[in-house]
């Protein structure tokens, strides 16, 4: 979720042409310490933990509560971030898919893959405005119909492919894509982040470009109360639990790539933070009605109990939103 008032603005090569402007009073570059963060000194966990059949029943039964509540005409499935001259939502929603294609200087002739694409909206954004073909994949049997729908609905059935896989382990040929960018997917994997961007690296042409928008846990070691308040949000996105960016950019630098750019946009999201929590407020005991009348699950509630505390969390520091630009090598 965004801020629309950053405070100051700086731009970041990732290469001489890529470049990046960010709006943040935090700049993180991966090669140095952020102030809440000790020295990265323990290797990361090797466990295979991804619950990918609890990450799937949470989109698959919360997609029309998303279509309702959130995204509208937009199809997107995560924060908002706003940038000057941002008026509206919808429009903040539409920045995330600014956002991929500026850090990673797609063209049409790039072939993209969106790991995590939800119901297709960013793909189909990315699409329609640079004419490169969009490849997506998600974990949800509803999110890859709906994908597909509108993208015949749209006339981008041609320009774009939508199927149901496990990002850990695709059906593509190795090298098969220069752009793979991931926005509030990515965060599912955690303990097995090793395994996702050794696909990741693998499906990557030689020099391919990842981006990553996604959040970030704020601190490294959190205290019990800190542990308790994150829990809840975890429970609610399905999530096992977050890396911080820098031990993120430690997974991309063992896996191999380089140029590595880190980005914390936290300020640009607290608007749409500030919105989620405002929207369960309103809708809690509504939906803690029909949720003991059996009408809903407790996913709902879990997801509101979540959207409410998250905006602590961010405004905190507990939470993190950020950017991540990496790079395959060449041969």
């Amino acid at each position: 979720m965004e801020n629309s008032s950053a405070s100051h603005t700086s731009k970041v090569s990732v290469k001489k042409s890529v470049s990046c402007k960010v709006s943040s009073p935090k700049t993180v570059p991966c090669s140095g310490r952020h102030p809440r963060h000790p020295p990265l000194t323990r290797p990361l966990k090797r466990s295979f933990r991804c619950n990918t059949e609890e990450v799937q029943e949470y989109y698959d039964y919360t997609l029309p509560f998303y279509k309702i509540f959130w995204h509208g005409q937009t199809q997107a499935i995560h924060y908002g971030i706003y940038e000057r001259p941002t008026d509206t939502f919808q429009e903040a929603l539409v920045n995330s898919n600014r956002l991929v294609i500026k850090t990673a200087q797609i063209s049409r002739d790039d072939s993209v893959l969106d790991v995590g694409c939800g119901v297709g909206g960013t793909a189909l954004w990315i699409a329609q405005n640079t004419g490169a073909h969009v490849t997506g994949i998600t974990i949800s049997n509803r999110q890859s119909a709906k994908a597909q729908e509108s993208a015949r609905k749209k006339g981008l059935a041609d320009r774009t492919s939508f199927s149901r896989q496990n990002y850990f382990s695709t059906n593509f040929s190795d090298e098969s894509f220069d752009v793979i960018y991931g926005i509030e997917s990515i965060c599912h994997a955690h303990s097995a982040i090793e395994a996702l961007l050794r696909e990741i690296h693998r499906l990557l042409k030689p020099g391919g470009r990842l981006v990553v928008i996604d959040g970030f846990q704020g601190i490294e070691h959190p205290d019990e109360a800190q542990t308790k308040k994150l829990a809840i949000a975890y429970d609610g996105f399905a999530l096992e639990k977050l890396l911080t960016m820098l031990r993120f950019d430690e997974a991309l630098q063992q896996m191999g790539f380089h140029s590595v750019v880190c980005e914390d946009i936290s300020s640009k999201i607290l608007t749409t933070s500030r919105y989620m929590h405002f929207l369960c407020q309103t809708i809690r005991w509504p939906f803690r009605l029909f949720e003991l009348l059996g009408i809903v699950s407790d996913k709902v509630g879990k997801h509101i109990r979540t959207g409410l505390i998250q905006k602590e969390l961010f405004e905190n520091g507990e939470l993190d939103y950020g950017v991540i630009y990496a790079k395959k090598p060449s041969d």
